[in-house]
């Protein structure tokens, strides 16, 4: 019988690698949205598609569409949601929070991530 293979976890990166290659992002738009994927834990595809009515401004909850159109409520940190109110009153999209720059859909998951 073949012994079974060991599972691997993944290597996790620290708080201050997170913080440093968030921090490193020049655009104001990516870097936001590398900042709400990290502290609010949230896929990139989920984190380019957020809109602006997602966000309750009363609780600081933010409504998540994910896999199979399921829907989650995700606390937003206070520091997060003070930083995409700064960034958000840079270019005030009426849908999306964190739109391409032609203003006609979201910014896609390649230049995030490239």
């Amino acid at each position: 019988m073949k012994p079974l293979r060991q599972k691997r976890l993944p290597k996790v990166l620290g708080h201050a690698d997170c913080m440093r290659i968030i921090n490193a992002v020049e655009h104001p738009v990516y870097r936001n949205c590398l900042n709400v994927m990290y502290s609010c834990g949230l896929r990139l595809g989920e984190a380019i598609k957020i809109q602006v009515s997602h966000i309750e401004k009363s609780t600081s909850n933010l409504t998540i569409i994910g896999k199979y159109n399921r829907q989650r409520l995700v606390p937003i940190p206070p520091t997060t949601l003070k930083a995409l109110r700064d960034a958000w009153k840079t270019h005030r999209h009426k849908k999306y929070l964190f739109p391409n720059r032609y203003g006609t859909t979201h910014v896609s998951d390649c230049s995030v991530t490239c």
